[in-house]
């Protein structure tokens, strides 16, 4: 070990101090020493210094306890993002129920139900995600009764509902993203009678506004192509969802053109 780091000294004092910094075992019989000296050693000192402080401050604790304050803090954070998680799904349960209702949606099976013509529901959340209006989707299929047959018949019943409530932020939020996402209606849709247009976001630039469409396989296959043009940029999804982003406006422009969207599926059911 050279602790002159290469550098030859006519004395040992001009190195100054040194502080091994971290040992690391890589073979049996050899071990990874680190270590500060020099100025080196006194510009990381200043440094540790001034983020103990920081610490400090944000902690509101003394340094021998910032490590257990920090554990239990990222021990706070898991619990609390695990039971946002669990309040939003419940949440979307019961936006779904309101929105299945609104189109005169039963859960009961019936012939009549099966035989419905299809109905259009359209619903935004502003400061929602993608996921979450995935889990509305989903839900809002389980509590339809599936088909046995897909009707023909063109005519639909129509609801809007507009909302706004805080979701999940930060690093909570994109795990609530992810195991959402992975839950996106698609076989459900294909004996669906309902098609859905979910939309979230404010349409910013910081907060692109988002769609997601739900429905017959058949439907979102053909029309999609006309949402695409419609929008002004490409989407994509599985069989039966069509989901993108709306072009980063104004946020009365973007919400004009999702008022256009909404139209223009209206109109293909009627």
């Amino acid at each position: 070990m050279n602790t002159c780091c290469g550098t030859h000294v006519r004395n040992l004092s001009q190195i100054q101090m040194i502080k091994f910094t971290a040992k690391e075992t890589r073979k049996s019989t050899m071990t990874r020493v680190t270590f500060l000296a020099g100025s080196r050693l006194s510009r990381a000192v200043s440094e540790w210094s001034v983020r103990e402080r920081q610490l400090n401050d944000s902690l509101h604790t003394q340094p021998s306890q910032h490590v257990t304050t920090t554990v239990r803090m990222a021990a706070d954070i898991k619990a609390f993002s695990q039971q946002q998680r669990s309040l939003m799904k419940e949440l979307a349960g019961f936006i779904a129920r309101d929105l299945f209702a609104s189109v005169g949606g039963s859960s009961e099976n019936s012939a009549e139900q099966q035989q419905q013509p299809l109905r259009f529901i359209e619903y935004h959340r502003e400061d929602a995600d993608l996921g979450f209006l995935q889990t509305v989707a989903s839900a809002i299929l389980e509590l339809e009764t599936p088909p046995s047959t897909t009707p023909t018949t063109t005519t639909t019943t129509t609801t809007t509902i507009t909302t706004a409530t805080p979701t999940p932020s930060g690093k909570a939020k994109g795990k609530a993203n992810k195991s959402n996402a992975s839950a996106a209606p698609s076989t459900a849709a294909d004996v669906s009678r309902l098609v859905l247009f979910l939309t979230c976001g404010s349409g910013s630039s910081e907060a692109n506004l988002q769609f997601l469409i739900v429905g017959p396989r058949a439907f979102v296959q053909q029309h999609s192509a006309a949402v695409a043009a419609t929008v002004g940029q490409k989407g994509g999804g599985r069989p039966g969802t069509y989901q993108g982003k709306f072009p980063a406006a104004a946020a009365g422009a973007a919400m004009a053109l999702r008022q256009q969207v909404a139209s223009l599926l209206n109109s293909f059911i009627h």
